[in-house]
Order: structure tokens, then sequence, then C-alpha cells
């Protein structure tokens, strides 16, 4: 049977129905049903398939389904004793809230409201039936036609158990994903406590000694129920990213990885792909790669023969709350971000329970919100001995998982720099620069250095950073290519006026070290031919040739221009 590769579609009947590929994670549903609780949240980084697994949930349990071919050859499937008791046999309400990205607070209720009114257009029987009592009845029709008031509205979820215990005799079951997203999206938007007084009670009423419902499953990137924001909710198990159980339920082990490929006929990137998407610690497993890249790297080498990965998480919602947080925090983070970007690992204080608020007012609340959502990974067991003894029982040491996230780190730190840099620096910075005027460009740096970033033990790609970010738009930057006989560090172009600056940095143990160093750059330049595509791609360029060394916050430059 050929497959193909579904992207972005989150909707399990519609993967069954189609000959898309599905990794089978239906043996979690064996898993959880044989020892469920009374409300469970389940934490895992964005793209991780938590959508298409909750999904899989409902269309299993829901009453209104006929579901059997679906699962004809899954794993749960083989279990006919948990099928005959489980499938399509109790209501269910199923939201996401992955999409709840609203401007305003309004915008963000009324999404909500759009979602509730959704699911009771899918089940009109109950305005109908005379099961259902006339007072709920009348709150489901406001519901429906949205013109409920503000508390029927946050009463609602619960309003829905009721109506549907009333028809079908039985408990639902409430199953909500991304149920974090609203409140993640509200502090970035500046409106967080309006979205928080909705959300309290909202989720509380429904999930907290709801007689009409079953259990109730969530998922999200972070534990904010058992926070003071829920203080009422303590009836919730939380599974999170450092828990065993259910460790390889989101996700896929590298088995699952390795059949994909071998599908495709693509066994022979398995370490590749081991190296871009694998790294993730989850639990006591330690072979987790992110669905997403899994997919599009599939998907990719099958429709368009690409030879090579990609940072496919770079340009999704899965990125946007480091990137938010380094523009936004005072915390001095540089250190430890140069040191993860180096390969290395960092110890933290790690904090299970957290408001999505709490992550400007620490750094191990910030180091935590990058552990849970994916940024970081527990680090291997030579890493953490290399700590020694841990001084407290909620320490972990963290590294960066793969080569697609230290990717996004690069980028979200390039973009850092940018953000505290004047637009007046990058023109002072470029007009020194193309009139060789290394003085000049000294003074501005170590200007920037001192002035304008609170960093202190910079290592040389920070400075290598900082440099890209201070070309003004209009300029083609590359960094890290192929040329010559190497690989240059940066090449900055300005194709209208035919020139074009190699850049090359070195790091400085001490200031009086410094001069040599930046003759050693140059002499690389020159001994590995950095130039050479330049030639090609320009004629008669003026090239010119920088060698920069940092030590701290001074700095060396000198300059050479090309010999033609």
């Amino acid at each position: 049977m050929a497959f193909t590769i579904k992207l972005g579609v989150a909707d399990f009947a519609k993967y069954r129905k189609t000959q898309s590929y599905y990794v089978d994670k239906t043996g979690f549903l064996e898993q959880f049903l044989l020892d469920w609780d009374e409300v469970t949240l389940f934490t895992r980084p964005r793209r991780f398939g938590k959508t298409l697994m909750m999904s899989m949930m409902a269309e299993f349990l829901d009453i209104t389904k006929q579901s059997a071919e679906l699962f004809e050859g899954l794993a749960i499937s083989r279990n006919e004793k948990l099928c005959q008791e489980w499938m399509n046999q109790y209501p269910v309400i199923f939201l996401t809230f992955k999409d709840i990205c609203d401007p305003t607070c309004e915008q963000a209720i009324n999404h909500i409201t759009d979602l509730i009114a959704e699911y009771i257009s899918k089940h009109l029987y109950l305005l109908e039936s005379p099961r259902i009592a006339p007072n709920r009845k009348q709150a489901l029709h406001a519901l429906f036609q949205k013109q409920a008031d503000a508390l029927t509205m946050k009463k609602s979820l619960y309003i829905l158990c009721n109506s549907l215990f009333e028809y079908y005799k039985k408990p639902a079951i409430i199953i909500i994903d991304e149920y974090d997203v609203p409140v993640s999206n509200a502090l970035n938007m500046k409106f967080y406590d309006e979205i928080m007084e909705f959300m309290r009670m909202f989720m509380s009423i429904s999930l907290k000694e709801n007689n009409y419902m079953m259990f109730g499953v969530l998922t999200g990137c972070l534990n904010i129920l058992k926070a003071s924001v829920y203080t009422g909710l303590n009836n919730i198990k939380v599974f999170g990213i450092s828990e065993n159980k259910y460790a390889d339920a989101f996700g896929f082990t590298e088995d699952e990885v390795r059949r994909m490929l071998e599908t495709f006929g693509l066994e022979d990137k398995m370490e590749e792909v081991r190296e871009w998407y694998d790294g993730y610690h989850f639990g006591n497993r330690e072979d987790i790669y992110c669905p997403w890249g899994i997919t599009n790297y599939v998907s990719d080498h099958v429709t368009s023969s690409c030879e090579s990965p990609q940072a496919y998480w770079l340009n999704t919602s899965g990125n946007d709350i480091a990137r938010n947080v380094l523009a936004k925090t005072d915390i001095n983070l540089t250190e430890k971000i140069e040191k993860l970007i180096d390969g290395g690992s960092i110890r933290f204080l790690f904090r299970k329970q957290m408001n999505y608020a709490d992550i400007y007012t620490s750094e191990s609340y910030f180091w935590s919100l990058m552990y849970l959502t994916g940024y970081l990974t527990m680090a291997n067991e030579a890493q953490q001995k290399s700590y020694g003894r841990l001084l407290n029982k909620e320490d972990i040491v963290c590294c960066i998982p793969n080569k697609e996230v230290a990717g996004v780190w690069q980028t979200q730190v390039q973009q850092w720099f940018a953000s505290v840099l004047q637009k007046q620096d990058g023109n002072n910075f470029t007009t020194a620069l193309w009139q060789g005027d290394c003085a000049g460009l000294e003074n501005i740096l170590v200007s920037i250095l001192l002035k304008r970033l609170s960093v202190h033990d910079l290592r040389e790609y920070a400075y290598h950073v900082l440099l890209v970010a201070l070309f003004p738009d209009g300029y083609l930057v590359k960094s890290n290519r192929e040329s010559g006989l190497g690989r240059y560090d940066i090449l900055a172009l300005d194709g209208d006026r035919n020139r074009a600056a190699v850049i090359e940095v070195k790091r400085a143990d001490t200031e009086q070290q410094l001069a040599a160093r930046a003759e050693e750059a140059l002499q690389q330049i020159a001994e590995k031919m950095y130039d050479t595509d330049l030639r090609t791609e320009l004629r008669s360029p003026t090239i010119l040739h920088y060698g920069i060394a940092f030590c701290g916050k001074l700095c060396k430059v000198l300059m050479r221009e090309a010999q033609p």
C-alpha cells in the first residue's frame, strides 16, 4: 500500500479515511482506560502530536460515532474486551484551544463561545429532546445563539455535561486540547488578568466535583492548573515530560521513526534524522523525536527530493515563547545561552508548577519554561555527573536536544541582539565598515558592548550574532557557509554598489592577544579563500577582509582589501 504524508492535519478520522501514514499511538488508550483519574493533564511541548492524540481518543469514545472501521488493524483493536466496554460508549465534549491567539480578551472569549456553539450545532437533538429540562434547554439555546450572559458562558461545559447526561443517562467525558494557549497568548497581548478571571471559573466549574462528568483529559505545555490561579482544582493528576508513565505516548520513538523511514525508502537517512530531530528525554525514555520535524522531513524527501534537513520548528507557534521572553526579560541569560549553543549544559531549579506570568520573575522559571516547551531536554548521564552532587533535589541539568532546536536558539538570540541595538548603531557600523575605518569600528563595537548589552563572559558565537544583527535591512548577510577551502563566519554583500565584506571572528583570552588573534583571522580568510564565491557572483567587486578579535568588552579590528 502506498502511503502519503499529511502535514498539519490533526483530525484522526481524516487521517484514517485517506492513505496517510499514521504512527500507531492507540496503545495509549489501553494504558489510560485501565487506570484513569478524575482529571488528567498531559504536558508536552508544542508540535508533539497532542491534538491528534486527543482527536483519536475522542473518536474512540464518542457515543455518536461508529469508529470500529477507523481503528481496524491498530493496536487497540486487539483488545476486544476493552473495545466492547469503551468504544463509542460515552458522550464526549472535545474542544481544542490551539488556535485561540486573539489580540483582545473579548475576542478570545468570543472564540471560546464560537467553539461551544459549534459543538452544540453538532448535537442539535439536545435542543428538542423532552429528556432535557426546560431551563437547561434555555441555556443551550442561548449558548448556541451566542447570546449567553457571562455566567452562563463560564458554566457552559457544566451545562453541556448535564444535558448529555440527561439525554444518554451516562456521564460525559471532557477533552480539552492545548488548554493553556489562551493564557499564554494573553500574557503576550497584555490581558493576562482578564482572561484568567474567565478561565478560572470556566475550568473549575466543569472539572471540579462535576457529577455529570466521567473524567476529564487536558493537554498543554505547562501545569498552571494547580498554581494559585486554579487553587480549587486539586483533583488533577499531571503527567509531564519528567514522568515515566506515558513517556512514549506523545512524540515518536526511535523504532517508530525507523519504521517510518523504511516505509518511504529513507532508511539510509536514520543517522541524519537522529542528529537533527532526536534528543528529547521524556521520563525514562531517551529516544523521543519531535513528530513535526520527522513528518516534514519525510514529506520533503518524498515530494521534492530535498537533500538536506531543515529547522521546521523555527517558524511555528512552538517557538514564540522564547522569542517574547528574550525580548522582554531583564534577567541576564547571555552566558548560559552561549554555553548551551556551544553544546554545553546548564543546571537550574526545575519549577513543575508555574504561571505564565512567572517566567519574567526569575531565572529558574525561565529555564523551566524552556524545558517544558521543548527548547531544552534532560542532559545525558555524563553531563549530569559533571555537576557532581546536586544541591537541591529539584535541580536538573539540561541541554539543547538536537540540531533543529539549536538553530532555533541561534535565530532567537540573533533577533534578541537586533532588538536591543538601535538603528543608528547599524548605520554607523556599516559606514565605518565600507570606509575601512578600523578605529571607528572598534569604538562602535566597544560602545555597544559597554552600554547596550548586559553581558560579561561573552563567547565567540555571541560576538558573531552581534555582528550579523548590526547589518541593516537591504544587505545580503550570510553566515557559516562553505566557500573556498572552508566555512567563513560572516559574508555581507552590498550588490547595488558591487562590494562585499568577509568577516572572521576570534575570541582572545587576554587583551594582549587581541592584535595577534585579529591578524590570525585575516590570514585564515586569505588561506581558506573565503571570497571565492564572491569573485564568481560579482564582476570586479571591491572585497574587504576583516579580522575582528574580542576579549570581554574590548575588541581589535584589522582590515585588508582583497587583491583583484
